[in-house]
């Protein structure tokens, strides 16, 4: 495959409020490791969140910054113009995401007015210049919403053979497909396994040990906070790398790799950690695989 994976990065998104110098630095950190974007940490209050991509974008040149998060609030908050105003500002660097929780149902018009939004949204934008939109789901109604009016496709990792038979439905129509996850890799997987069960939530710790949370030696799904499903790749740094490159050859293009709730010191370390020590391996890798056709 001829395409280099994009990676994204998405801090704790479950607070009001963020610091603006802090969330500069992170994106700052970003851009230099080649991270393509981050998402703004603020799921409740996304005029807000606009508002503090355009005082990152100020301070960064290529990094994106993601928006939204949760569908009812994108629904509820985000309007056509300060959308336009924001891209117009970002020159570009703006992406929608929208996150369908698995009881968002079809007869309440949920996915109806999901689509007439973005459908509203592509209207207000020239076809050639326009935000990236991405919708979030496990459902094959989000699926066939990003089939008809998005740009890709999130969803929580799983086998990589059923990670490729979920996806070849939305690359079919020409859209792409991204994984959600956590990294977790040190130098070895002991390390990686010892800190993982530092920085795992409480009520996810116990499930370390449990072989049926393991879908592959290297990726582990289980509950996290406020019994949302979650994953993370753990492992050696090499380990990771090889794991996210045989995902990649299942269809996968894109990783938003989710920082854990955790004290910002340690998350810091983790994308330092991801951005030079696991993503030069995973380009090493992919050149090689290039070039050998």
């Amino acid at each position: 495959m001829s395409f280099l994976i994009r990676f994204h990065w998405s801090p704790c998104t479950n607070q009001d409020s963020a610091d603006p110098a802090r969330f500069v630095d992170l994106c700052r950190w970003a851009e230099m490791m080649g991270v393509e974007s981050v998402h703004v940490p603020m799921a409740t209050d996304l005029r807000r969140a606009l508002e503090l991509a355009v005082v990152a974008g100020a301070e960064t040149k290529h990094v994106r910054f993601r928006i939204g998060w949760d569908s009812n609030g994108v629904l509820a908050s985000l309007l056509g113009q300060e959308l336009k105003n924001a891209w117009a500002t970002l020159r570009g660097r703006l992406v929608i995401h929208m996150r369908f929780d698995s009881d968002d149902a079809v007869p309440n018009g949920h996915f109806a007015r999901a689509g007439e939004f973005l459908a509203n949204c592509r209207r207000i934008f020239p076809e050639s210049d326009s935000p990236e939109f991405d919708v979030e789901g496990e459902t094959a109604e989000v699926a066939f919403l990003a089939i008809k009016h998005a740009d890709c496709l999130w969803r929580i990792p799983s086998r990589p053979n059923q990670v490729y038979a979920d996806a070849l439905p939305v690359l079919h129509f020409g859209k792409q497909v991204g994984l959600l996850t956590s990294v977790i890799a040190r130098e070895t997987r002991q390390e990686a396994l010892k800190n993982a069960a530092m920085l795992l939530p409480s009520n996810a710790v116990e499930h370390l040990d449990d072989l049926t949370s393991w879908i592959t030696p290297y990726l582990w799904t289980g509950v996290a906070a406020e019994n949302v499903k979650t994953a993370a790749l753990v492992g050696s740094f090499e380990e990771v790398a090889c794991a996210l490159h045989d995902l990649k050859q299942n269809g996968i293009s894109q990783f938003l790799i989710r920082a854990w709730p955790t004290e910002e010191e340690a998350a810091d370390q983790e994308m330092a950690s991801f951005g030079t020590r696991v993503l030069p391996i995973i380009r090493e890798i992919e050149c090689r695989s290039m070039a050998a056709g």
